[in-house]
């Protein structure tokens, strides 16, 4: 591994130009809040796939291995916010593909259930909404907003099939890019946080709101009832902040009730928004 602090114009090894284990370095991630702190990834040729950590610059390298699946550790993430949290994606078969650390690598999560068992290439972390993951893997982009206990499709706009080799952000714009392999590179927006109105729903004259079946392959039912006479809207918006379906009630008071069907719309993660007269509700809508 070598290292620049001159923005490239010259280069130093690191570990005394040593391979860490032996075998070739196939990742790396850097922490956004201290130089010297770099995470490695080499993978399985001489000895098992490994994951390293230096906390001074590259004098030298501490295994943190632990518990990891003996796959390839194809791409490493540390939480923009918090250097002590670390994520590595796997490749290969048979195991999880993504796990996490919260202590630097002593100790490995395993956050990768519900998620397709094919090689994952790439992970990336939000860095507005930590707890936002995005996969890439042999067959699109998934994503979790809730710190990977759940995962859902996020391959909106992308082919049907597709391998994802790399995913990045544009600060920019908030788009997140996915490099594939023969397809060319995507972007769509990142998700942003849904605002969260800190007001008991029953403050808002809404009552016993309930959405079903959630998931759904096609009809999500609405219900819910409205306490007082108010105009409402109940709008669906799909992740990249388009509004697929509204529905206007004015002067209403008493109950609600409607199928919404989204069978032409494409898989994936939507928001519900319920707005008020008093403030805006949101729940979360997963289309199979």
């Amino acid at each position: 591994i070598s290292k620049s602090t001159n923005a490239g114009n010259s280069w130093s090894l690191m570990n005394g130009g040593n391979e860490l284990n032996g075998s070739p370095s196939i990742s790396m991630a850097t922490s956004y809040q201290d130089e010297d702190i770099l995470y490695v990834g080499t993978s399985p040729i001489t000895t098992s796939a490994s994951v390293f950590l230096t906390v001074n610059g590259g004098n030298s390298f501490t295994d943190i291995t632990g518990n990891l699946p003996d796959r390839y550790p194809v791409d490493l993430a540390v939480d923009a916010n918090n250097d002590s949290i670390i994520y590595v994606a796997l490749s290969g078969f048979g195991t999880s593909h993504i796990y996490k650390s919260e202590d630097r690598g002593n100790n490995w999560i395993d956050i990768g259930n519900g998620l397709p068992d094919v090689p994952t290439s790439a992970v990336f972390i939000d860095p507005d909404f930590p707890s936002h993951i995005y996969v890439g893997n042999d067959i699109g982009v998934f994503v979790s907003t809730d710190g990977g206990v759940s995962w859902h499709d996020f391959r909106d706009g992308l082919p049907e099939v597709i391998s994802v080799l790399d995913l990045t952000i544009s600060p920019s714009n908030r788009k997140l890019r996915a490099a594939t392999h023969g397809n060319g590179v995507y972007q769509v927006s990142l998700l942003d946080q849904p605002i969260h109105v800190n007001i008991p729903e029953i403050d808002l004259y809404i009552d016993d709101i309930q959405i079903f079946p959630n998931p759904s392959k096609n009809v999500f039912n609405v219900e819910f009832t409205s306490l007082v006479r108010q105009d409402l809207e109940v709008r669906i918006i799909n992740s990249i902040g388009e509004i697929v379906y509204i529905d206007n009630i004015n002067n209403h008071i008493g109950e609600y009730s409607n199928s919404i069907n989204l069978e032409n719309h494409s898989k994936g993660v939507y928001l519900l928004e319920l707005d008020t007269d008093n403030g805006m509700i949101n729940k979360k809508l997963i289309l199979q």
